[in-house]
């Protein structure tokens, strides 16, 4: 985007939205991939409790980091379009989604099969 003739017409909350949506997807791609680099050096040194524990905490904050970023840009997206009440809603559903989906649901499962 920021290749564009239409990205100089972006305002400069616009142009942070933008930012942290482009910072966090770096974010996401750098921890979900993290543990296979780490795997691959400690490969066969007996780590493997330890790269369960990291990759866990890294999967986790990754599908974070994810969802911000796909939140940022749909939301970026809507405000540069224009968006009516309808597509406000779209956005909130979206968003809303990527918490259920990606964490309200797996916790309540864990919580409820725990117990």
């Amino acid at each position: 985007m920021p290749f564009t003739v239409r990205f100089t017409q972006l305002d400069g909350a616009q142009r942070d939205v933008y930012r942290l949506s482009v910072l966090s997807a770096a974010a996401a791609t750098a921890l979900l991939i993290s543990p296979v680099a780490y795997h691959r050096w400690v490969f066969r040194r007996h780590r493997k409790d330890k790269l369960l524990r990291m990759a866990n905490v890294e999967a986790l904050v990754g599908l974070g980091m994810e969802a911000f970023s796909l939140s940022c840009a749909i939301a970026l997206i809507f405000s540069f379009v224009g968006s009516s009440w309808i597509f406000s809603i779209l956005v909130g559903v979206a968003i809303a989604g990527f918490m259920v989906l990606w964490f309200a649901l797996p916790l309540f499962d864990r919580i409820s099969t725990d117990r």
